[in-house]
Order: structure tokens, then sequence, then C-alpha cells
């Protein structure tokens, strides 16, 4: 969105909303955040909605003077600022998409190829042996992993 900031004879000056939201949350300090603006254009009026995490109203307040000043020095005849205070919402980890990862598709194809290649139960005689191979392998690399005098452990250094 575009907001016409001053005409003349010579021609207007625009601002683009999204440019002006970019220079300011490049002006905040970590936690603070730039939800919008809003210009009206008659009165040369800024208007910046901010969030802040729960701080030392002190620093809200110089950071407010700050932007103020600097805003003013660009030519806006009166900047506002409004707070909020920012919810810390717990943010829920994305479940995971096991059909996303090539491995599943290769497990996949490779248990319907046994599946009709060996039968039923030459094909289930193959799984055990492979869940019993990593149940080993799990038990010998991850068992008394503090413990450097384990040699069938792999070290990484």
């Amino acid at each position: 969105m575009h907001y016409l900031w001053k005409a003349n004879d010579l021609g207007s000056i625009w601002i683009q909303k999204d440019a002006l939201l970019q220079f300011l949350r490049r002006r905040l300090p970590l936690g603070y955040e730039c939800e919008d603006v809003s210009f009206v254009a008659e009165e040369g009026r800024l208007y910046l909605f901010l969030t802040r995490p729960d701080s030392d109203l002190r620093q809200v307040e110089a950071l407010a003077a700050d932007l103020e000043r600097d805003l003013k020095r660009i030519g806006f005849s009166s900047v506002r600022v409004g707070w909020a205070l920012k919810e810390e919402v717990p943010s829920l980890p994305e479940p995971s998409r096991l059909y996303m990862h090539p491995l599943f598709w290769a497990v996949l194809a490779s248990a319907i190829v046994a599946f009709v290649q060996l039968g039923f139960w030459r094909s289930l005689t193959v799984c055990i042996g492979g869940f019993a191979g990593y149940g080993v392998a799990h038990f010998v690399v991850a068992r008394d992993k503090t413990s450097p005098s384990n040699p069938l452990r792999c070290r990484r250094r």
C-alpha cells in the first residue's frame, strides 16, 4: 500500500507501507516488533503500532523518543507510538511429515518388493532380522555412552 505524503506543483511524494515497516523493524531491538503503520497525510502524522516484551518502561519510552526523533528528521511532522505487550505463545511443534522423507519411500518400496518376491513369511523373517539388527546396534552404540572403554562403539572426533 502506498500513502500520499506530500504534493506540490513539482509533483508528489508517496510512501510505501511495506518499506516503512521494514525500516522500522530493522531499527527495533530484539524482542520488539512493528505490527502496523498508519499515515494521515493531511496532518503529516505517522502512527506506529509496536509490540514489546515485558521490559522496563524507561527503556520503552527511550526507544519511542528515539523513533520519534529519527522519523521527524525524515520529515514527518508528528509521530505517535502505540504499545502493546507481546504475548509469549508457546509454539507447537510442526507435526512430522514422514511421507516427505525419501527414506520412507525407499523402505516402503523395499517392503513391497520383498513381499512380492519372498512371500509373507520370508518377508516377516527379514523384517524381524532387521529389527533385531537395529536393536543390537542401538544397544552397542547407545549403551553407556560415557564409557570410553566400549570397543564396539564408533568414536567420532
